[in-house]
């Protein structure tokens, strides 16, 4: 079984293999006699907090000039646009439910 995690955060060449091994997993079961499967799927919010301090961490931003946005005023106005503004990511937890011919 693969792993729990998010979809969206994978490098395209983990995707495949993923894919590649689910592929796998679901011949096996088909012959085994499984009929029908479901992939339990869970969706979480982006980690924008986590998003925000590393960013902050590696960034070099310039100096604050007085009337402009701030460096701290700009990391809160993209953390909030990605709140409202992303969707939520997909991850597979691994659970799966069969069901087998009769």
């Amino acid at each position: 079984m693969q792993p729990p995690g998010p979809w969206n955060m994978r490098p395209v060449g983990k995707q495949r293999r993923y894919i590649q091994n689910e592929a796998l997993v679901v011949a096996n079961l088909a012959e085994s006699g499984v009929t029908g499967l479901h992939r339990r799927l869970v969706r979480t919010p982006w980690p924008v907090r986590q998003w925000a301090q590393a960013h902050d961490g590696w960034a070099d931003p310039i100096p604050d000039v007085p009337g402009a946005l701030s460096w701290a005023d700009y990391l809160r106005g993209q953390q909030h646009a990605m709140l409202w503004a992303t969707r939520p990511r997909k991850a597979a937890t691994g659970a799966w439910s069969c069901r087998r011919a009769r």
